[in-house]
């Protein structure tokens, strides 16, 4: 018999919400770190990595009133996208206009 056989309803219920925050946590973290590795990434000029990490930033949407620092890292991880759309397009010998 496990431990977590014998609880409690209360218990069950604050256990999922513990793990529920936990997982939304993580979740901001991983977020967090994905646009620290993008930007980081960019100034190395390592494309695809850039391209990897900020797409992984950007998957999820956030509460820009609760979230404002996530908010902020996407928007600089949209920013770092587009920089690595331009290398892609470079890349491929493809004029880029100017105007």
């Amino acid at each position: 018999m496990r431990p977590e056989d014998n609880l409690v309803e209360e218990e069950i219920q604050a256990a999922q919400k513990k793990f529920h925050l936990r997982t939304v946590r993580e979740r901001k973290e991983r977020v967090l770190i994905s646009a620290e590795i993008a930007k980081l990434a960019l100034e190395e000029n390592i494309i695809d990595l850039c391209f990897d990490a900020a797409t992984l930033c950007v998957q999820e949407k956030w509460d820009p009133l609760k979230d404002s620092d996530l908010v902020i890292a996407q928007s600089g991880a949209h920013i770092a996208l587009a920089k690595c759309y331009v290398e892609y397009l470079l890349e491929e010998d493809i004029e880029i206009g100017t105007e």
